[in-house]
């Protein structure tokens, strides 16, 4: 696995336990218009608007316990519309108990990287960030403990602005975003994803991504369900136990074809690439008992099916990507049918689905979507050496030294 885990802030639901694991505060957090891309369905963003002082975050797991000398690497769109009213972290890599680093911004708008447990500051300022901009944020933590924090403007290329030593300990790492220190302020987030060091494809640094969910939009190749179909898993917000597919018998598999994406690119479509589909399931069990489950994925009717790794779940009550943290999604890096990268010319035929692989009890699916990103080749590359941040269209003149 190199690409662990996406979110597209899509399903117009500002819940734990949908797309994030928890979203934990008091402030006003709302779903809003796109701000990053855009497109005619599905197209979300998640917006924190603090008046008076509060903390409002959302967090999910993306690493197992124990699973040391792994590299990660996370990033996301932000842009803030009203600078905090203190320094402020707003986006960052936590252990198990606290936090391994973080980007802060200062009154400002200066954005910083810190050591968490320590409070320490790892380098030198970055640039200052404009409020009404869209940034893309990425954080890169290695297991020798480097922290790296990399800054892009949207359609820009990455530039490096701070290192630093950071802690070792990397079991059951979190991806954390929003107001987490307490102040005012006024920021939007979207696409967020997640990438680790093993394997051969995404084990870097991810570049600008836009992610969109396709939704089903007609029936695939297989429908062994004793109950429902394409439309009773295609809402945008999970309508949960109002509309089910149900997979009773061992082995049953439900496939859907999803949409074609018509999202709206700051700078088109040349050089894009497709880095990776990730398959999002969103089940329970008919009772409270193990079930097991495998997402499914193929570029084309009747092609070669990828599988996703064993899931289960041992209750009735509905959960995105298993039961259990990690909640990850089948990341589909490559087209199971030719092995080659997923290409852009078959979104249109694209398949998603699940297997039951135990179906005692039933397992109860109320909604499926494949996110699919969407990244731009021009800029991918690991990265490149930026000299100034004015090349990407902020203040500050720095002088860098891109490793």
């Amino acid at each position: 696995m190199s690409h662990v885990w996406s979110c597209g802030d899509e399903n117009n639901d500002n819940q734990s336990g949908r797309e994030w694991d928890t979203l934990t505060g008091t402030g006003a957090a709302s779903v809003v218009t796109p701000l990053h891309g855009g497109g005619a369905f599905g197209q979300r963003a998640w917006k924190v608007n603090h008046a008076g002082a509060a903390i409002t975050h959302q967090t999910h797991q993306f690493g197992a316990s124990g699973n040391s000398g792994n590299e990660w690497y996370e990033g996301t769109a932000v842009q803030w519309d009203t600078l905090p009213g203190a320094e402020c972290v707003f986006f960052a890599i936590l252990g198990p108990i606290a936090g391994f680093i973080d980007c802060r911004l200062t009154t400002g708008g200066v954005i910083r990287l810190y050591r968490s447990d320590t409070n320490v500051q790892l380098g030198s300022d970055g640039p200052t960030l404009s409020t009404g901009t869209m940034y893309w944020i990425a954080l890169g933590y290695n297991a020798d403990g480097t922290a790296k924090l990399y800054v892009a403007t949207t359609g820009g290329p990455m530039l490096l602005v701070a290192t630093g030593a950071a802690p070792t300990v990397q079991s059951s790492v979190r991806i954390r975003r929003g107001i987490i220190t307490s102040t005012t302020g006024v920021v939007t987030f979207d696409d967020a994803t997640v990438n680790n060091s093993a394997g051969s494809a995404n084990n870097v640094i991810p570049q600008e991504t836009y992610i969109q969910a396709h939704r089903p939009n007609a029936a695939g190749d297989l429908n062994e369900c004793s109950a429902g179909d394409y439309t009773s898993v295609d809402e945008v917000t999970s309508d949960e136990a109002t509309t089910l597919a149900i997979l009773d018998a061992n082995n049953d598999d439900f496939d859907v074809n999803i949409e074609v994406s018509n999202i709206v690119f700051v700078i088109g479509v040349v050089n894009m690439r497709i880095p990776f589909v990730d398959v999002m399931i969103r089940e329970r069990a008919n009772s409270a008992a193990s079930e097991t489950w495998n997402a499914r994925f193929k570029s084309q009717a009747s092609g070669t099916v990828g599988t996703g790794p064993n899931q289960s779940h041992n209750d009735t009550t509905f959960q995105t990507n298993g039961d259990a943290a990690p909640r990850i999604p089948y990341a589909a890096e490559t087209d199971p049918q030719t092995g080659a990268p997923n290409s852009l010319s078959k979104v249109a035929t694209y398949q998603i689905g699940i297997t039951a692989t135990d179906a005692t009890p039933d397992v109860e699916v109320t909604q499926m979507w494949g996110n699919v990103a969407y990244e731009y080749m021009a800029v991918r590359v690991n990265p490149p050496p930026v000299l100034s941040p004015n090349a990407l269209g902020m203040t500050n003149d720095l002088l860098l030294k891109v490793a």
